[in-house]
């Protein structure tokens, strides 16, 4: 008679019913992912934005037309280089503005202003 020390016992699966639901929600949270990058916008997650929308420090912004001609120009002191230069999101800081309200004045600029530094933007 074989020792109960020496047996093994009798495997068995316990947890199929969450092993089928955890590869249908991996299929499903893929099938999300795949669809967010072929119809969304990736390079939102790594650029900032301005308050209208457009993305900083990509040359083929800004996208709405009233913004062509700050896109372009050059000549405005507070923008000062062409859009594509302009790679970082600048929020004014207001007092006594909500912070949602602050993130709405967002401005692309090639460097963050200086405290103390004049008004000039770039």
């Amino acid at each position: 008679m074989p020792s109960p020390f020496n047996e093994t016992p009798r495997r068995q699966h316990t947890d199929c019913l969450f092993t089928v639901l955890f590869v249908l929600f991996t299929l499903a949270m893929a099938a999300v992912s795949v669809l967010a990058l072929l119809s969304g916008t990736p390079m939102r997650l790594v650029r900032g934005a301005d308050s209208h929308g457009n993305l900083c420090g990509l040359p083929d912004q800004p996208r709405r037309p009233e913004d062509a001609v700050l896109a372009n120009s050059t000549a405005l002191s507070h923008f000062g280089s062409t859009w594509g230069a302009r790679q970082y999101v600048w929020f004014p800081a207001v007092p006594r503005m909500h912070i949602h309200n602050v993130l709405k004045l967002g401005i692309c600029v090639n460097k963050c202003p200086q405290r103390g530094a004049d008004a000039t933007v770039t």
